[in-house]
C-alpha cells in the first residue's frame, strides 16, 4: 500500500483529501502546517506529497526544498496560487506536477497514480 502525505493548512481540504484517497487504497497521513508534514515524512516516509503553498509557518516552497534534500519522493504542488509564476516555479525546481484547486478527484489520482508508475520504473528508487 502507498503511502501518501497531504500538507495543506486547510484542514476542510486535508480530510477529503484524506477520505478519497484512503477510499482508493491509500495509506494517508495529514499535516496542516509545513513543520509537522517534515516531522510525518521523517516518522513515515511518503510514497508522495500533496503539498500546498500556502501556510502559516513554513510556506510550501520552504517545505518542498526541505523534502527534497532529505528524501526522493514525488512531490504534486496543491494549490489555488495557480498563477504562471508559480506553476513556472514549481518546475523550476523540480516539482513532479501543479494540480489546480478547485480539482477533479480523477485528475488527482491520475497525477499520483502517473507519479507511482514513474517511481517504480526509475532504476534510482
Amino acid at each position: 500500500m502507498a503511502v501518501v502525505l497531504v500538507i495543506d493548512d486547510d484542514q476542510e481540504i486535508a480530510e477529503m483529501l484524506r477520505l478519497l484517497l484512503t477510499a482508493s487504497g491509500f495509506e494517508t497521513y495529514i499535516a496542516l502546517e509545513g513543520q509537522e508534514g517534515l516531522r510525518k515524512a521523517a516518522e513515515t516516509p511518503p510514497d508522495v506529497v500533496l503539498l500546498d503553498i500556502m501556510m502559516p509557518d513554513l510556506n510550501g516552497w520552504q517545505v518542498f526544498e526541505q523534502l527534497q534534500r532529505q528524501f526522493s519522493v514525488p512531490i504534486i504542488f496543491v494549490s489555488a496560487y495557480d498563477n504562471r509564476a508559480n506553476l513556472e516555479r514549481a518546475r523550476r525546481m523540480g516539482a513532479t506536477d501543479f494540480i489546480r484547486k478547485p480539482f477533479r478527484p480523477e485528475e488527482l489520482m491520475a497525477c499520483i497514480h502517473m507519479a507511482l508508475e514513474r517511481r517504480r520504473l526509475d532504476p534510482i528508487h
